[in-house]
Parts: structure tokens; sequence; C-alpha cells
């Protein structure tokens, strides 16, 4: 998940900025920590990443669940900072598939090591969520790979029939090909747009 216009958006009042950025961060953190497939999450800059394992299509159709709860989340922050006359969040979101190798790298004994992801699907995803939100080139905020699509395709008939692939339109950004979308939680979405009152 990238956020868009993060320069200007942290050059802004300082308590806003880190109202927005700690509700961001926290409530997506949230999200991706759920289920038993997350291998990591973290932050880097501007943007929150997870990892996760997807040995099965429906761990696959799990992690884009996960992308699109965070899609309606980013709907309600901004529905919230909309009453508070803050200014709004603009969110890139990539999800990437593919049989990726996971090492360690580092000195042993110096105390700094870490993972390394080694494949596709980290870098893919990152790439995908810097296209995503951006008017230039799709104001959809959701780009998945094809990789991606294919795994998650028959889920979604299953549960939403052939109608639902009309929801995805299939894109090049450059060498990158993807499927984007603007898909969110049906229920949570009817609750923001009703004024989130209980």
């Amino acid at each position: 998940m990238d956020i868009r216009d993060s320069t200007k958006l942290f050059n802004g009042k300082k308590p806003t900025v880190s109202k927005i950025i700690r509700s961001f961060t926290s409530e997506v953190i949230e999200i991706l920590n759920t289920g038993s497939n997350m291998k990591e999450i973290g932050i880097r800059g501007d943007c929150v990443y997870g990892v996760f394992s997807t040995p099965q299509k429906s761990d696959v159709y799990e992690v884009m669940e996960k992308a699109v709860y965070v899609n309606t989340l980013i709907k309600m922050l901004n529905a919230i900072f909309d009453r508070k006359n803050m200014d709004q969040l603009k969110v890139g979101i990539g999800v990437a598939t593919s049989q990726d190798l996971i090492v360690k790298a580092g000195r042993e004994g110096s105390g700094i090591n870490d993972k390394v992801w080694i494949g596709e699907a980290v870098t893919a995803a990152s790439n995908l969520s810097f296209y995503g939100n951006k008017n230039k080139y799709t104001s959809e905020p959701i780009l998945i790979s094809p990789t991606t699509y294919v795994n998650i395709k028959e889920k979604y008939e299953e549960l939403y029939g052939k109608n639902s692939f009309g929801w995805f339109t299939r894109v090049n950004f450059y060498d990158i090909p993807a499927y984007t979308c603007d898909l969110v939680n049906a229920s949570m979405n009817n609750w923001i747009e009703q004024g989130m009152i209980d």
C-alpha cells in the first residue's frame, strides 16, 4: 500500500499529518495481521507492506480480500477526515503472486541481519502499488498481477458469478501487465455511505 502525494501530505500541519499516518498504518497492519499465512509486515516510508504464504488458491483469495478491506478502510478514513476538514488519503494497493524464496542476509554475530525475499511477488506488488490511484495511469486503487487474477478468478465466479469478471480491467503499464479494480466490502461500504451510524 503506497500513499499518493505523500510529500505534499507530509508537508502539512504536523498534528494532522501524524493522525492521518497513524490511523492509516495501524488499521492497515491490523487487517494484514489477520489469518494464519502472514510471514512479514512492515513500514517503509509512506508504504505498508505484507508478505504472505499462499500455497493454495484459497490463500491467494484471502490476500486479495485483505486488499479489498484496506480499500474499504481508506474510504472510511476519508469519510472521517472529511467531517474534520482534514486532507484525504489516496492509496495505491498492489497484489502479486509468485513462487519466491526467502534467505537470511547479513553478518553472523553482528546483529545486522534480515530476511530478503527473492522472486517476483514483492517487487511486482510494489511496482503495481506505484501505479494505483494515479490518474495519469488509472484512478482505480487496486492493481493485481495476472497470476493473482488467475488464482482468484474461480473463487470470484463461485461467489459472485461470471459478472464479477467485469469488475477487473486488464491493462499494461509499460511492460507491466495487471488487472485494476476498485472493490470494497459491500456491507462495510454501505455502513460508511449511511454515515457510519450503528
